[in-house]
């Protein structure tokens, strides 16, 4: 099983589900012109400080979390390109933690965070916690917010934990047993 989450800037607005809609129909318009879903567009070191900023903090947090690296000259190899471009079209951060099946990807524009856990309902519940932990880290130090598109709303990481958790691992915390 997985569960995942889009983390976006949303504009600052009174209804925030509608903001992102409009964001994800801009940003289907330009994905469906780069379907490979890599960045095309020049390199930001605005963006590029952000993501090694939240990649510290989400490490510091969380020490299990751990980057992963990629072999650029391989991709370039596949690609067809030289390793210089593999890193430019490829240069999201990838953190991961494999005991607990999480993944965050930290994008120039937002970032993906997911986990895939089968165990226990007491073990999901510990690895979602760590999860949700890292979308605070996300939204408190990089000012987004965090989308779930399975329950299709746009989170408040202060009211919305029990809620999440009965859809993602299945334990409803106000019964305090697994659904």
């Amino acid at each position: 099983m997985s569960y995942g989450f889009d983390l976006v800037r949303l504009p600052a607005v009174v209804d925030r589900h509608e903001a992102y809609r409009q964001l994800l129909e801009k940003e289907n318009t330009v994905s469906a012109r780069n379907p490979d879903g890599v960045d095309s567009g020049p390199i930001d070191p605005v963006a590029e400080q952000l993501k090694q900023r939240l990649a510290a903090a989400l490490t510091a947090r969380h020490p299990t979390i751990v980057p992963y690296r990629r072999d650029y000259l391989q991709i370039a190899k596949g690609r067809g390109v030289d390793e210089a471009e593999a890193r430019r079209l490829f240069r999201n951060v990838e953190l991961n933690d494999k005991e607990m099946g999480v993944q965050i990807l930290l994008f120039d524009k937002g970032a993906g965070a997911s986990f895939a856990f089968v165990g226990a309902p007491q073990q999901c519940t510990r690895a979602f916690r760590v999860l949700w932990d890292c979308l605070e880290v996300l939204e408190s130090e990089g000012g987004l917010s965090t989308y779930d598109s399975q329950i299709d709303k746009v989170l408040d990481l202060k009211t919305d934990f029990d809620l999440v958790l009965k859809y993602a691992c299945g334990v409803d915390r106000t019964e305090g047993r697994p659904t």
